[in-house]
């Protein structure tokens, strides 16, 4: 996901992500980090979630991971 927002303006304004698998079960073990690009005014936004949360035998695939923001 690439963001067009001034570079002035701190790019914090994601709320916290999560992910949830085909059972519903929930986790927000992942991160996010946000790294500017060659263009002043788009940074790169990578979401990364827990591999433990994610190998966890109990886990039910499909997994989604849910990027919600209001930009």
């Amino acid at each position: 996901m690439a963001l067009k927002i001034p570079r002035a303006e701190t790019p914090n304004m994601f709320p916290r992500s999560y992910m949830y698998d085909h059972n519903q079960q929930t986790s927000q073990a992942v991160t996010i980090d946000v790294t500017p690009t060659k263009n002043p005014n788009v940074y790169t936004v990578t979401l990364t979630p827990d591999a433990a949360w994610i190998s966890d035998p109990e886990r039910a695939f499909l997994i989604v991971i849910d990027p919600s923001n209001d930009c």
